[in-house]
C-alpha cells in the first residue's frame, strides 16, 4: 500500500493562497524529502556501529521498501568488512536506491544484491518498474547524493535505466 499524503491545515492554506501550484508542489516534495532524510539519519544513529554490513543493508532495504508498499528480495554476502565511513555511505546509498525504486518505479518487488569482489564489493539495487529517461532533467537530489557519496569513497556508481524497462543502481568499492 502506498503512503498517502496527509493534508494539514497549513498545506491546504498554502495550496489555496499560493499563486504558483508548481512552487507549492516543490515545497511539499522538499518537506517529504527532509522527512525521509530524517528517518534515514535516525535509523543510522540507532544502528549498532559494529553491525555487519549485510544485516545493516537488510534492515534499511526492508524499512525503505515497506514505507512505500513494496517487497524486497535480498541476496547479501556476509563477512564483507568496511571502514565505518564506507559502511555508512554504502548503507545510505542502498537506502536511497531502494527508496527511489519503491517510491517511483511502480515495481512490487525490488532486488538487492551484495557480493564480494577480489578488490572490494558490489551492491546492486534492481527493479523491473517504470524506469526513467536518463536524458530528462530530474528534480530530486537522490541520484546526486548517491553519486557524491560514491565519489567521496573512490567508488563507482552506475545507474542504468530506460523508460518501461526498470532501473539498476550499482555501486562498486
Amino acid at each position: 500500500m502506498r503512503r498517502r499524503s496527509r493534508s494539514s491545515p497549513g498545506t491546504r492554506l498554502l495550496r489555496e493562497q499560493a499563486a504558483e501550484p508548481e512552487l507549492v508542489d516543490r515545497i511539499l516534495r522538499g518537506i517529504a524529502r527532509a522527512q525521509d532524510e530524517s528517518r534515514l539519519l535516525v535509523g543510522a544513529l540507532a544502528a549498532k556501529v559494529d553491525e555487519p554490513l549485510d544485516r545493516a543493508l537488510a534492515q534499511v532495504a526492508r524499512d525503505a521498501a515497506r514505507r512505500y508498499g513494496a517487497a524486497v528480495d535480498l541476496e547479501l554476502a556476509s563477512g564483507i568488512e568496511l571502514s565505518p565511513r564506507e559502511q555508512e555511505a554504502v548503507v545510505r546509498i542502498a537506502s536511497e536506491a531502494v527508496t527511489n525504486a519503491a517510491r517511483h518505479s511502480g515495481a512490487e518487488v525490488l532486488r538487492v544484491y551484495l557480493e564480494r569482489l577480489e578488490a572490494g564489493m558490489r551492491l546492486q539495487v534492481v527493479d523491473d518498474g517504470s524506469g526513467f529517461d536518463d536524458e530528462e532533467p530530474r528534480r530530486g537530489f537522490g541520484l546526486v547524493t548517491m553519486r557524491d557519496r560514491a565519489d567521496a569513497l573512490g567508488g563507482k556508481l552506475r545507474i542504468d535505466s530506460r523508460r518501461g524497462a526498470g532501473t539498476r543502481v550499482e555501486l562498486e568499492l
